[in-house]
């Protein structure tokens, strides 16, 4: 080991073959790191709505997202990076925002 907490991985050892693997693994669906950056676009523009409207802290509005997607109510576009509610019902946010200043 080396005194920086680095272990060196020898060339053709057992954990650079198997790394070798995972980069041939990972390289396989094409496309994907775009996909997650879109996710992630979708999580960020609902949180900054969220915080906007109704006053949250980031860290409230990430949870209410994280829940709200967990009971699929909201979901990631993952072509627009937008997010989309489950039911027109839950679009009166804003008026219900409105009332509660």
């Amino acid at each position: 080991m080396i005194p920086g907490g680095e272990v060196e991985i020898e060339p053709g050892s057992l954990l650079d073959v198997q790394g070798r693997e995972a980069e041939k693994r990972q390289q396989k669906i094409p496309g994907t790191e775009r996909v997650a950056q879109r996710i992630v676009n979708a999580r960020n523009r609902f949180i900054d709505a969220a915080v906007e409207q109704f006053g949250l802290s980031k860290d409230d509005a990430g949870f209410a997202y994280d829940e709200l997607e967990h009971r699929k109510i909201v979901m990631p576009d993952v072509v627009a990076g937008q997010f989309n509610l489950k039911d027109g019902r839950f679009l009166g946010w804003r008026s219900a925002a409105s009332r509660s200043q």
